[in-house]
């Protein structure tokens, strides 16, 4: 069988370290978050839902969206939490799962608000854009290539407010690689699929 040249496979492995690499190098990136002073005191946090654990209680990433817009909540002041997300996989509707981490993590209950009826990302952006009142920011909590999803539909949504809306991902643990590395492909696709089958909202 003949070898492969030194060349081909140097590039072969090259290849294969970028795209194993290349969502975490971005993740360190894009969880570095600039400070924006014009929404302490004048903004609300968005969690973006993901299925529970089949008995009911949060699994490590909701805790890690939990964890992501609770973080936020607390350095802005925002006037709430909310915790999106219906019952798509499991019984329990993902917001009252998600309730359970925020309180688990000292939430303040009478700041926090479900959305159970929310089936998708979109879904997500638009309920939160319709009781974010006009001026007020809107910070997104899920790893960064979700909320890159996210705002882009709040772009989409409501242009007003496409520079209020903001990541509020944060780095989270080494555990979560493999996790973030198929949520950086599954949104890419999904945004590739949204242009393509919808090109005049680019």
């Amino acid at each position: 069988m003949a070898k492969r040249p030194r060349g081909l496979r140097a590039a072969a492995f090259a290849a294969a370290a970028l795209l194993l690499a290349g969502p975490e190098a971005a993740n360190l990136a894009l969880t570095r978050h600039p400070d924006v002073p014009g929404a302490y005191g004048n903004c609300q946090v968005l969690v973006l839902g993901f299925s529970g654990r089949a008995d009911g209680s949060p699994g490590w990433i909701q805790r890690y969206r939990v964890a992501s817009g609770l973080a936020a909540q607390r350095k802005y002041g925002c006037s709430a939490l909310i915790l999106s997300g219906a019952a798509v996989r499991t019984r329990q509707a993902e917001a009252d799962v998600m309730e359970k981490a925020a309180l688990a993590f000292g939430a303040d209950p009478r700041t926090l608000i479900l959305d159970r009826r929310a089936r998708t990302t979109r879904e997500n952006v638009a309920n939160a854009l319709a009781r974010l009142g006009r001026g007020q920011h809107l910070f997104i909590a899920s790893d960064p290539f979700h909320v890159w999803r996210a705002k882009r539909d709040a772009c989409r949504l409501r242009p007003d407010a496409c520079p209020l809306a903001h990541d509020a991902s944060l780095r989270g643990p080494w555990r979560l690689a493999g996790y973030r590395w198929l949520s950086a492909y599954y949104n890419v696709v999904a945004v590739a699929r949204d242009v393509l089958s919808r090109p005049h909202l680019r």
